[in-house]
């Protein structure tokens, strides 16, 4: 649909193509005026599908302000399982109820609410819900759009028994690696390796909480030093007290928020969003951005999920700067404390 809006936007035909290129540009600039910045929860659809009834939350083919990932969540019934699946893109999965387990590349990892699974480009993968009394949830965000930009989209369904056709991995170039094409080849190999032996699996129960400028998080992802499987999401937990606010700044890369308890509102480029449990908040790209608890009696968390991990694609790109103009309350009264102290 969103496509379908910019091409009835397409500049003419007979323009130059330098004009066509601000053209298109402006094309996106107009249109960017109506995207989703709040998606409402509630009133998303579920859909069936192999992966079980999903809630779509943001894609490429929805109208929202979310243009590197997609996020959506997974429903699994009482004792169900999804479909044997694998993509070419990454994602990385916060379980939001319910426990079971995933096979993922032929290992099984035993999950509950709030760990955090980590999958590879290319990872065989299904989910099995191991209540057999309540529903089990997840939400995920994924490189998706990335990967339909570069042609890789589209999902593999496999049998659920037998093995799985394997994706090739190059080898390691050995003694004649010293070309730029062995040092490829080696690269390559390299990567496969470190996936291989970084966590698949974030157990949420035992993550340190960290008070920083910009308040209280707990980081699942997103720097190498987390050590996880998946290398271009970013994936925390922020924790507002009661009446409390997160720190204001400043970065190139999007965000998207989800509200997994109670209710505040977002400062967007000094525009204000309400938000509250189940809704979708998007920080777009390069924006300043503020979050509040509005409640003065009970906290709230949100649940961050964006591309801007270290040594990502924001990185690649040479956006690095991360400009702090405020710090949070929290911090703000830490420093006080110890200050008198």
């Amino acid at each position: 649909m969103e496509r379908e809006r910019l091409r009835e936007r397409e500049p003419e035909a007979a323009l130059n193509i330098y004009d066509r290129i601000v053209a298109r540009q402006q094309a996106i600039l107009e249109a960017q005026k109506t995207w989703e910045q709040i998606v409402r929860g509630r009133d998303r659809r579920w859909e069936t599908t192999p992966w079980g009834r999903v809630k779509w939350l943001t894609g490429p083919r929805l109208h929202t302000a979310m243009r590197t990932m997609s996020h959506y969540i997974t429903q699994l019934p009482p004792g169900g399982r999804s479909r044997r699946t694998r993509f070419l893109w990454e994602a990385q999965g916060y379980v939001l109820a319910g426990r079971g387990y995933s096979l993922i590349d032929g290992v099984r990892y035993d999950w509950e609410a709030e760990d955090v699974l980590c999958l590879v480009p290319g990872a065989v993968h299904q989910h099995v819900n191991a209540d057999p009394d309540a529903p089990s949830e997840i939400i995920w965000g994924s490189m998706q759009p990335v990967a339909e930009l570069m042609g890789l989209g589209g999902v593999e369904e496999l049998p659920d028994d037998g093995p799985a056709p394997a994706l090739h991995v190059p080898a390691a170039p050995g003694p004649s690696g010293g070309t730029q094409y062995g040092a490829l080849q080696q690269a390559a190999a390299d990567e496969a390796a470190r996936r291989r032996a970084d966590k698949v699996l974030v157990p949420g129960r035992t993550q340190p909480w960290q008070m920083s400028r910009q308040g209280r998080i707990k980081y699942y992802s997103g720097d190498p030093a987390l050590g996880t499987a998946t290398r271009l999401i970013r994936m925390f937990v922020q924790d507002l007290p009661a009446g409390a606010r997160s720190g204001k700044h400043r970065h190139f890369n999007e965000a998207a928020l989800y509200c997994l308890e109670g209710r505040g509102y977002s400062i967007v480029d000094n525009v204000r969003y309400d938000w509250e449990s189940g809704d979708l908040n998007i920080v777009h790209i390069n924006s300043t951005h503020q979050h509040f608890n509005a409640d003065a009696e009970r906290g709230a968390r949100l649940l961050a999920i964006h591309s801007g991990s270290i040594g990502g694609i924001f990185d690649f790109l040479g956006q690095l700067e991360v400009e702090q103009q405020e710090v949070a309350s929290v911090w703000q009264e830490q420093q006080a404390r110890e200050h008198r102290g």
